[in-house]
């Protein structure tokens, strides 16, 4: 495990510290996941972060499960603990459509109080299956102490499908960021794609319901990216370049 100062040394630039322990732990999982021969596909904002340079923070682990079985968590917990983590612990809850873990650690920040303590959550998605052939990632980790390893990863035009039925169906304003992000890297929208992920909420896509939905996020765009990422782009700057690219 690294010294608190190695960690303030190393991980993404603008990343404060507690952000960047976060995200060696994640790296640390996701190393494991791989050597553990997991077949899940690594989706959402973290896999972006991980796999494609999205230049924001991002918490939670998401994937789905595509008929494959969950990781061994305990064997996860074994293996933080051979990198020096202490009291790793877990829990679990099962919804409808996913399963949810929440993993406690004491990692390098931890100072023996509880409010140092790290938490890192899961999602397992049991419900969607995945619809277009996931991309092999080799994942570089900026920690000396995590090898290079690969990492099965959604597609990108079917992220930016789920993102667009995200956008839909939840108010966050990080959906709209992660969704830029793809179409300037040139992922195009797939519309069919995009139909069969709002199936399951009764929707469908029309670019003139789509671009309210977007308007609603302009009141919470600024305090929820700005704390994010230090690569901050005004609102109407998006709103203008999703527009322009939405169109059939």
């Amino acid at each position: 495990m690294l010294t608190r100062d190695e960690l303030n040394r190393l991980g993404p630039p603008g990343f404060h510290l507690a952000q960047k322990e976060k995200d060696y732990v994640q790296y640390l999982i996701l190393s494991y996941l791989s050597q553990s021969g997991f077949e899940g596909i690594f989706k959402g904002g973290t896999a972006l972060q991980k796999a494609f340079g999205l230049p924001r923070y991002s918490e939670d682990l998401d994937f789905t499960l595509n008929n494959v079985a969950e990781p061994n968590i305990d064997s996860l917990v074994s293996f933080l603990g051979s990198y020096g983590f202490g009291n790793v612990s877990w829990e679990r809850s099962k919804g409808n459509v996913s399963s949810n873990v929440r993993l406690k650690y004491y990692g390098p920040l931890y100072n023996k109080t509880e409010i140092s303590a790290g938490y890192i959550t899961f999602d397992f998605n049991n419900r969607e299956l995945i619809r277009l052939d996931p991309e092999i990632v080799v994942i570089i980790p900026p920690y000396f102490d995590i090898l290079p390893y690969n990492l099965r990863v959604m597609n990108r035009v079917e992220i930016v499908a789920e993102k667009i039925s995200a956008i839909f169906t939840r108010s966050s304003a990080r959906d709209l960021f992660d969704l830029y992000f793809l179409l300037h890297q040139g992922i195009k929208v797939d519309y069919n794609l995009v139909n069969k992920k709002l199936e399951f909420y009764k929707i469908k896509f029309s670019v003139g319901a789509f671009l309210k939905r977007i308007t609603n996020l302009e009141k919470i765009w600024k305090s929820e990216i700005s704390a994010l990422t230090n690569n901050y782009l005004e609102f109407d700057f998006v709103f203008t370049f999703v527009e322009k690219n939405m169109k059939k």
